[in-house]
């Protein structure tokens, strides 16, 4: 007889990661996960499948992945004063997992799917209760530091399960950052000079610096801090009194006396 298994996936944490690191069609690879899952456990009894999720944020799949007899859990993100968006699908998938632990004792194997160190504890508790715990992670999120796969009873990658090639971003020097940095704020300004009212908040730098710059989201905050921290960026604030992250007039008039001078020895030449 097969095991009796509970799925929980942080769909918001693995869209997200997925769709900073490997590109647009994040919805067919996300539902592609969900039916290699489905495949991995189809001589199991799998008793919960949910999925966790911003689902005004994640746009447009909510109702393919319900098709898929997955549960979908709508847990809104709350923006705060700093412009730092706040998730707490992770903790609404733990209390549901430890609830599913007393309720259903006889579910031997939870299934979880997320890249996230928050849900080490939970993974440590259902180990605690004698049950195996099967890990789904992404590869490029935990390559540098394995600490989270050392909770998992298995563990498979979602870029083998998609057929993709790992992005290596393992630990980096933030300080070799800071010029695409500057240089992303400052594009982000040039691109709606015309549209006074946009501004690029701290959540949205450390969301473009994450897909364009192919770096963690930690690395993100860390290169915006380092940048703030230094001068080479600075915050103001909105009429509504937002922050905004904005290229400080002196880091500005270097960075275009450095383009004037690229274009005069070029023509030059």
């Amino acid at each position: 007889m097969g095991r009796q298994v509970a799925a929980f996936m942080d769909l918001d944490n693995i869209y997200w990661g997925l769709s900073n690191l490997y590109g647009t069609n994040t919805g067919e690879m996300t539902m592609n996960i969900i039916d290699k899952i489905w495949d991995i456990y189809k001589d199991d009894k799998v008793r919960i499948f949910s999925a966790y999720a911003d689902f005004e944020k994640v746009p447009g799949i909510q109702t393919e992945i319900q098709k898929k007899r997955v549960t979908t859990k709508h847990v809104f993100s709350s923006r705060h004063h700093n412009d730092i968006v706040r998730y707490t699908g992770d903790i609404e998938l733990s209390l549901d997992a430890l609830e599913t632990l007393i309720k259903f004792p006889e579910i031997d194997c939870y299934a979880i799917t997320s890249a996230d160190k928050n849900v080490i504890p939970l993974m440590n508790r259902v180990k605690y209760y004698g049950k195996s715990v099967h890990l789904f992670f992404l590869e490029a999120f935990v390559a540098a530091d394995s600490s989270l796969l050392e909770y998992a009873d298995e563990a498979t990658s979602l870029e083998l399960l998609l057929g993709l090639e790992p992005i290596k971003i393992g630990s980096i020097d933030i300080e070799t950052l800071v010029l695409q940095g500057v240089s992303l704020v400052n594009s982000f300004y040039l691109r709606n000079s015309g549209k006074p009212r946009m501004y690029l908040g701290r959540e949205f730098f450390i969301s473009e610096a994450t897909s364009i710059l192919k770096i963690t989201r930690q690395n993100a905050i860390d290169l915006l801090e380092l940048c703030l921290n230094n001068g080479y960026l600075g915050i103001a604030l909105t009429d509504d009194q937002h922050e905004k992250v904005i290229v400080p007039k002196a880091i500005e008039q270097v960075m275009f006396e450095a383009v004037a001078q690229i274009t005069s020895n070029g023509k030059a030449k």
